[in-house]
Formats: structure tokens, sequence, C-alpha cells
């Protein structure tokens, strides 16, 4: 179901693009959408902070012309994981209850082995 949905709106997004303005005037403070030179801008100083961060060129079929084409969009690789997929699935173990006494069962917040060992915690189960 979802790849459907994901595919209806990309056929919107085909069908409208070409009849959207492109944003010319700094709006991100009310709408939260950027600029092609807020982007761009933005692009770059994650690029030379985050070195997993690249731009892309992509398919020449796909690129916008409001963007440069060597800056089409940002992708990103090789990014560490210091847990494996297993370490961060939910299970009652690893859920702490913060206020017990709340009549409507309280906060909870997951705790992994990676965040423990960050926070010094005991490690109260093991894998």
């Amino acid at each position: 179901m979802a790849a459907l949905s994901g595919k209806a709106f990309q056929k919107f997004l085909e069908l409208a693009s070409p009849h959207m303005p492109i944003l010319r005037d700094s709006k991100f403070k009310e709408t939260g959408v950027l600029t092609p030179d807020e982007f761009v801008f933005a692009g770059d100083f994650l690029v030379y902070h985050c070195p997993t961060w690249r731009w892309e060129t992509g398919d020449d079929k796909m690129s916008k012309d409001w963007l440069p084409k060597d800056k089409q969009f940002l992708a990103t690789r090789n990014v560490p994981c210091y847990q494996r997929l297993k370490q961060m699935q939910f299970t009652e173990e690893n859920e702490v209850i913060l206020d017990e006494d709340d009549p409507e069962g309280g906060w909870s917040i997951l705790i992994t082995i990676w965040i423990q060992r960050q926070l010094k915690l005991p490690i109260l189960w093991t894998i």
C-alpha cells in the first residue's frame, strides 16, 4: 500500500511541478521552504562540515534548471552505525518508564546499549 501511495505522490509531483512557481524570496521562517539559493548554501555547509555528504548530479532528464548541474541533490554514504538493528528494536526489556505514578502510564524512553554505554549506565540485559 505504501508503494502505491508513493507512486501516486510521484505522479502528482510530475504533473504539478511544472506549474509550481520557484520561490525567489525567503519564506523559510513562515513555511519551512527553502529558495534554491538557500538550498545550495545549506547543502554546501552540510558537505563542508559532514564528510559523508556529497552533492550529486543525477540523471539529466530529472535535473532541475533552477539548481546548478553539479548540485542537483544531496546524498550520504558510509555513515557509521554503532549498533546492530537487533539492538535498536523495541522490547519491553529496554523500555524505561520515567514517571510510574502518572495515571496515564507515564513517559517512557527506549534505552539502547549504545546510549547506556555513552551515559555510563549499568547494562541490565545482554543480547
